[in-house]
């Protein structure tokens, strides 16, 4: 991440997070969300759902997010616990995304920055390299998870999931996912 704010009461803080344009964040962000979206648009392929299924989720406008699960579910067999926790990743990937394709141009009270301990516009909270940090780390850990310990039903699949594995292995423990927290280090597998 770019870093900026050099004043002296940003650095001379033992432990402060890096600081960025404000740009890198919310762009790890979307891409994260890409990177679900593409992951589902090859399982989605290979998962024959309902019509009806489908219609409801029209007419009902259902969020990507659950719609995104339930093929997933569908595709590795998934237990209910796991789809539980599967939907709530994804729900946290997409409202961030949402948030950052579509961000409201009003200008709210100002919140609570935690590294800076001052009060800033919400952006700079939501979009704050730990959370961008985080989101990245979630969404790798999904992709990963269900690469390397999904089974799928369609042998088609399961060629696609080695191939991904085979590329998200070596990020898993990648130097550029891990970041100085306020209080410490941060390991990748924390997330």
């Amino acid at each position: 991440m770019l870093r900026h704010w050099p004043s002296p009461s940003v650095e001379n803080r033992p432990h402060a997070a890096p600081y960025s344009s404000g740009i890198a964040e919310p762009s790890a962000i979307v891409t994260s969300a890409i990177a679900v979206d593409a992951l589902y648009a090859v399982v989605q392929t290979r998962v024959n759902l309902p019509q009806s299924l489908i219609d409801e989720w029209r007419d009902k406008r259902t969020p990507r997010y659950i719609q995104i699960s339930e093929v997933l579910a569908r595709a590795f067999s998934l237990e209910p616990k796991n789809v539980s926790s599967v939907r709530q990743t994804l729900a946290e990937i997409f409202r961030f995304r949402d948030l950052a394709v579509d961000p409201s141009a009003k200008m709210d009270a100002q919140i609570l920055h935690p590294e800076l301990g001052v009060g800033v516009e919400w952006r700079f909270v939501y979009f704050r390299c730990e959370n961008a940090l985080l989101i990245v780390k979630a969404t790798l850990r999904l992709v990963a998870e269900l690469a390397a310990a999904g089974k799928p039903k369609e042998a088609d699949l399961q060629k696609y999931l080695d191939a991904l594995w085979s590329s998200v292995e070596p990020l898993k423990n990648a130097n550029a996912l891990r970041a100085q927290a306020p209080d410490g280090p941060t390991n990748a597998h924390q997330a």
